[in-house]
Parts: structure tokens; C-alpha cells; sequence
């Protein structure tokens, strides 16, 4: 909507269906899809060329509930981020939509080589390098997940040991379950707008006064996680807090460091806001990160092959993250520990529920605080003393790799959550 022409964009706004279904939130696509619904015949067919992102996104909801009211899709081909289109780098399907009330199951097919795709070797790609498999026929107010039913039904066992003990409540039919939002604070890291200007390497850090080491933080980017813990960080400098009265003469070594980027600063993105050129643009978060305390981090945008290369990893107080890392606070209310929630986070079962279920784009996860706020997490019954035995094993056990960074635990830690998960997982009759 955003790169539409003035033009477009008030017909849009003008027009009748635009207005009852859509917002400038959702793609042009859509009303293409919705008119040709319309216009064809009962058990008229059609089949588009699009994007992957819509049969996940919130904003496109309203067009997944219209196709589900008017027939079904009958195939989904989906090539994730093969090359198909010159100079478009998008995760691409086909999709064959039939107009009819004889709903039948979904084909889904799976490219699985990221090699590009022409006339030529078209068949041979979708015959022998492709995976296929049948599944149940997608649902209104839900995400449409192009996965194998038994994985997304083994990933729900995820939510159905979430569901909050005996509460009846329901809400749009659908049962309440405890989230990661429940017990956590999510914030997406500071904004430097031109981070090589206010990295502090070796060589400066030697020049530097009393005053300004004062003002160096410790910043930790997304290459510097690794599963459960993070493997390095970065020195940066950070005068935002600082009252100022002659910079040269305060902070010397930095008033030199900055002149050969004094341009690029100044023309920053500033978000209307009057800066100076040696602060950071946006403290995002900032009085979250300022606390006391410890932190879970995981890059902002991950790419992944599968579930596994999924990594939260435990953060000390003392590190502040930037903008492609998003953070996890616990609240002053969580009985759980950090090591707890740490190593929920890594469990296989949850790993694999978080890739069929995010917003990905391809092979990129997003990991921005809604998408993480929506992880369905599995509390302990305190009243239980095996809950509890298996709670302090596994905090336990997460302390040990994090100490060591030896990762000999994780079976253990991932038995133990199997026990939370298939055995005492809380009752679904409610």
C-alpha cells in the first residue's frame, strides 16, 4: 500500500469492499484475490502467483476468513526463497483456489533445492526434488501453516500443557493458555542509526581519559549469540546521559574519533527529534535495559534451515543490545526463573512450534516482540512436587551451560521438558 501511487491509493480508499475488509496495513494484493472470488462461477477456479507471507499475517486475515467462506484452496505449490523472478527476492507460491461448498483436502507441495527454476528443469525440480503431503482443509481466524498436520498437532501439545488450570473461561471458542507475555517484558534493542561511528575498538579505547571510559557501554549484536549464552561483545560509546558543556575539551579522543563521521551522523534518521551528532538517535527500551537485570537476547531477524538453529541466549545486566537484538526481561511476578525460561525457550518442541508459527519471510524468522509475546509457555503447578523436581533440574541444568558452555545437558534438559509436556501436561477437558 505504502509504494502506491497517490492515485491508487484513494481509489482504494473509495472503494466498497477496500473499506469493509482491508486497511492501509495490507497489500494490493489482496483486493485482486477478493474480486476474482466474485466474479467467477461456482466451481470456477483460480490460481495466483504471490507472495508466502499472506497465509500467516495478522493483516491479511480477513482475506483468508473470505476464501474460507467461499470454497477452498485446493493446492499450495511453495518454493521458499528459490529464485523464480529477475531481481525479486521474495518466498513465492502458487496457489489454486476452487469455488465450492465440497471442501476436499489441501495438496502441499514443498521445493526443497534452492535452485532456479525454468522451463527446463521445472518438472524434474517438482518431481524429484519436492515434498508432498496432504493436509486438512485450512480454518477461518487461523493462520494458514503449509505443514504436515501430525507436526502441527505434535507442536499444539506445546499449548494444550499451557492451558490455565481449571479456568472455563472461553474466548471466540478458543481456550485460554498462558504466554511468554504473561511472565515477560519484550523490547527490541537501542538505535545508534550509524553504528561503525560509536564502535570503540582497541586502538581507541588506549587514547581514552577517565571520563570518557565512563562512557563506554558493553553492546551486544545478533552475531554475538549462540544457544544459551553469548560468545563475545563489542565496546561502544555512549554520551546520551551525559550533561555536556565543551565536547572537544570533555571528551577529546571522542571529538576526534567522531569528525570522520560527523557527516553521516548528522544526516541520520532522527525520528523527530533534536540530537546531537555524537548521541544515538532512539533509546528504545532504554529504562528495561538500564535494570538490574539479567536478560534473555535473540536476534531480531534469524535465518534459519530448521527449527534446531533457532538460539535464545542468556544475557548479563550489564549488556545492552542494539537494534537486531530483541531482549526478554522475566517480570517481578514470575515464579519461574531466568534458567527456567531460557532453557523452555531452547526446548526442541518449542523451537519447532515457534518455526511452523512465525511471521517468516522464507528462511528469515522474525523474532520482534509480538511474535515472541504469542510463545505459548508452560508454567509450573507449585503444588506439584514432581513439577517442582523437574523445574529445579532443568534451572539447574541450564546454569551448568551457561558456566561451562558445554552443551551435555541439553538431552536432559529436553527429557525433562517431554515430562512436563506429555505427562504432566495439564488436563485439556476444560
Amino acid at each position: 500500500m505504502k509504494n502506491l501511487s497517490s492515485e491508487l491509493k484513494n481509489e482504494l480508499q473509495n472503494n466498497i469492499i477496500w473499506k469493509k475488509y482491508y486497511n492501509n496495513l495490507c497489500d494490493y494484493l489482496y483486493i485482486f484475490i477478493h474480486k476474482a472470488i466474485d466474479l467467477i462461477e461456482e466451481e470456477g477456479e483460480l490460481i495466483f502467483v504471490t507472495p508466502e507471507y499472506w497465509l500467516k499475517n495478522l493483516h491479511s486475515k480477513n482475506l483468508r476468513n473470505y476464501i474460507t467462506d467461499n470454497g477452498f484452496i485446493s493446492d499450495i505449490y511453495y518454493f521458499n526463497e528459490t529464485p523464480i523472478f529477475d531481481r525479486v527476492n521474495t518466498s513465492t507460491i502458487i496457489f489454486k483456489f476452487i469455488k465450492s461448498k465440497n471442501k476436499k483436502e489441501v495438496n502441499i507441495f514443498k521445493y526443497l533445492s534452492k535452485k532456479k527454476l525454468n522451463e527446463k528443469n521445472l518438472y524434474e525440480g517438482l518431481s524429484n526434488k519436492s515434498l508432498f503431503f496432504k493436509k486438512k482443509q485450512f480454518k477461518k481466524n487461523e493462520k494458514w501453516l503449509i505443514f504436515n498436520d501430525n507436526e502441527i498437532e505434535d507442536c499444539n501439545k506445546i499449548i494444550n500443557s499451557c492451558l490455565i488450570k481449571n479456568n472455563q473461561l472461553k474466548i471466540f471458542n478458543e481456550n485460554i493458555y498462558s504466554c511468554l507475555k504473561d511472565i515477560c517484558n519484550i523490547g527490541n534493542g537501542l538505535v545508534s542509526g550509524l553504528d561503525k561511528a560509536f564502535i570503540c575498538d582497541d586502538q581507541l579505547y588506549q587514547k581514552l581519559n577517565s571520563k570518557e571510559k565512563k562512557s563506554i557501554i558493553k553492546v551486544l549484536k545478533a552475531c554475538n549469540l549462540e544457544k544459551y549464552f553469548n560468545s563475545d561483545y563489542q565496546n561502544y560509546i555512549f554520551l546520551n546521559n551525559k550533561t555536556i558543556t565543551n565536547f572537544e575539551k570533555e571528551y577529546p579522543s571522542f571529538f576526534n574519533h567522531f569528525q570522520k563521521f560527523k557527516a553521516e551522523l548528522s544526516n541520520r534518521y532522527n525520528y523527530n527529534k533534536k540530537i546531537n551528532y555524537w548521541d544515538w538517535v532512539f533509546l528504545r527500551n532504554f529504562k528495561l535495559f538500564n535494570s538490574d537485570k539479567v536478560k534473555i537476547s535473540i536476534p531480531c531477524k534469524l535465518r534459519v534451515k530448521t527449527f534446531s538453529d533457532i538460539k535464545f541466549s542468556y544475557t548479563e545486566n550489564d549488556f545492552f543490545p542494539t537494534q537486531d537484538v530483541t531482549s526478554i526481561y522475566l517480570k517481578d511476578n514470575a515464579k519461574e526463573d531466568v534458567y527456567y525460561v531460557l532453557a523452555y525457550l531452547n526446548y526442541d518442541l518449542v523451537k519447532k512450534w515457534i518455526f511452523i508459527n512465525n511471521n517468516n519471510r522464507g528462511n528469515i524468522l522474525e523474532f520482534s516482540e509480538k511474535p515472541l509475546n504469542e510463545i505459548p509457555f508452560r508454567l509450573i503447578d507449585w503444588s506439584k512436587k514432581n513439577e517442582v523436581a523437574v523445574y529445579n533440574n532443568i534451572s539447574n541444568w541450564t546454569k551448568e551451560i551457561i558456566t561451562t558452555r558445554n552443551y551435555n545437558n541439553i538431552k536432559l534438559i529436553n527429557d525433562a521438558f517431554n515430562s512436563l509436556i506429555y505427562i504432566n501436561g495439564r488436563n485439556t477437558s476444560t
